[in-house]
């Protein structure tokens, strides 16, 4: 699916040179903080407000929201590697098993 949004906004991020490569990481990781900033702001994230906003089914609609648009742009990032689904869900759990390793250890 986001291949075909790709698409439409004139976008290939296939056999991209390395210098692309290197623009379209600093711009996919651009989106993904913007994002994460307007996550944070659907909650009530600053430890130090005595206004804390309840969690309504709006909100949590928008938090929802944010984190589709953030995934969006995590997929924009995979591909501009080279890195489909099987190679992230095998990346995923390699990494995985590393972390219960270090958990074990005591890390």
């Amino acid at each position: 699916m986001q291949e075909i949004l790709l698409k439409r906004i004139n976008l290939n991020l296939k056999n991209l040179s390395y210098p692309e490569k290197i623009k379209w990481t600093k711009e996919f990781s651009l989106c993904i903080h913007a994002e994460l900033m307007e996550l944070l702001e659907w909650t009530s994230w600053k430890h130090w407000s005595k206004k804390k906003k309840p969690l309504t089914p709006e909100r949590l609609k928008e938090i929802h929201i944010e984190l589709v648009d953030i995934m969006h742009f995590l997929i924009d990032l995979c591909q501009v590697w080279g890195m489909d689904y099987k190679l992230f869900k095998s990346t995923f759990k390699i990494k995985h098993n590393e972390n219960m390793r270090r958990q074990d250890d005591g890390y």
